[in-house]
């Protein structure tokens, strides 16, 4: 039980961390572009892979790389679209709108891979339950919009 309250804890601790970077990196790209945002946002990456590889014992396996599945290495893809896309949505209807319309699309999409045990995840199949929390999250995400 302790370690589930601590995954909740470190959970909704991600989460505010995210709602703050993302108005941060909102902001930056008003201000320098969204080019410039995601820039420093690599900039800032570089720095902290620096400081965890400088004092993480075991650094990077770098001689399993090529063992891993082809879409493993879309990862750092992805990051830059997902932060130029949270850009362009909070500028547009803000930071309760846009993560609700981005959290319905995480959990459709984690639905899918739960479902499915896709990418070593464990499996846990749809459920009438579990498809009705996504709907009230689309009904909560209407709601911050009026």
């Amino acid at each position: 039980m302790a370690k589930l309250m601590l995954a909740v804890a470190l959970g909704i601790i991600c989460g505010s961390m995210i709602s703050f970077q993302s108005a941060f990196n909102t902001l930056l790209g008003s201000r320098i572009g969204i080019l410039g945002s995601v820039a420093m946002v690599i900039a800032g990456n570089m720095v902290a892979l620096a400081l965890a590889i400088a004092f993480h014992s075991s650094g990077i396996r770098l001689q399993n790389i090529g063992q891993c599945e082809w879409y493993l290495y879309s990862v750092g893809f992805l990051g830059v679209i997902i932060l130029g896309c949270i850009i362009l949505v909070l500028r547009q209807v803000g930071a309760v709108a846009g993560f609700s319309t981005i959290l319905i699309g995480q959990m459709a999409a984690a639905l899918i891979i739960d479902h499915f045990g896709l990418f070593s995840v464990p499996q846990a199949s749809v459920s009438s339950i579990r498809v009705l929390g996504i709907l009230l999250l689309m009904i909560g995400a209407y709601f911050t919009k009026l």
